[in-house]
């Protein structure tokens, strides 16, 4: 759920956003159930041009996407008139409750197009990796243990090819999306050693590795494991959850 404002314009969003809702609320004629007076109408709907057309002049000062404004006035238009002060109150007044609600209409967190720690250049070969799912987020992953409770450890081949046979693993630019947004890796994975199977490297030396996420002072940091030396009690594998 990609918080903030695309291109980093909040102020400007916010400030277009209220004179489209002025223009929206000039076409309402009163809540329905209400009956106030003409001039009670006519006050509040030259009110509301005056909002519109001020919040417009400050919007036009920072430049939007077209698309963008076009969608943002797609969510105004749709607002349902129905909705009285009182209502609307409750809303501004608290915007951790607005924020949630406006939480839907972000995508979860789109994974990057290339991979950031590129071991190519390192003399490393790709052999496997995950381009999806393209977005992910700290409520739609899991993760699992790589072997069962009480199943003997395994080592060498015998782990690699187990590795390789693995179905629906994340992999590393899902692991460096979560890296640059810590904030979505729920805390209690803090004790576990992250592994992101769905991407899996070969080293000069012949080794087949796998990017690791691990919590070490007080910050996430992004390493490599050797598939060859087996997986201890503390490793989870990562993968999106069911």
């Amino acid at each position: 759920m990609m918080r903030g404002w695309p291109g980093g314009a909040a102020s400007g969003l916010s400030a277009w956003a209220c004179g489209a809702a002025g223009a929206h609320l000039n076409g309402i004629e009163g809540v329905e159930g209400s009956n106030p007076s003409r001039s009670t109408k006519h006050r509040t709907h030259r009110r509301d041009r005056r909002v519109g057309a001020r919040y417009a002049r400050e919007a036009r000062m920072t430049p939007l996407s077209g698309w963008y404004r076009d969608f943002v006035a797609a969510v105004v238009a749709h607002l349902p008139s129905e909705i009285d002060e009182a209502a609307a109150k409750r809303w501004t007044d608290d915007p951790a409750g607005l924020d949630a609600l406006l939480g839907g209409l972000v995508v979860s967190g789109e994974v990057g197009g290339t991979l950031e720690h590129d071991k190519t250049k390192d003399g490393w070969v790709l052999v496997e990796d995950a381009a999806e799912p393209l977005t992910v987020s700290g409520d739609t992953i899991e993760v699992t243990p790589f072997k069962a409770e009480g199943e003997e450890d395994l080592f060498g081949e015998e782990v690699v090819e187990r590795v390789l046979a693995l179905e629906g693993m994340l992999g590393q630019r899902h692991a460096e999306y979560l890296m640059a947004h810590p904030g979505e890796i729920p805390e209690e994975l803090q004790r576990y050693s992250l592994i992101f199977p769905g991407t899996i490297w070969r080293s000069p030396e012949g080794n087949h590795q796998v990017p690791c996420v691990n919590w070490r002072q007080g910050a996430w940091e992004l390493t490599f494991g050797i598939v060859e030396g087996g997986f201890d009690a503390n490793d989870r594998l990562v993968r999106l959850r069911a």
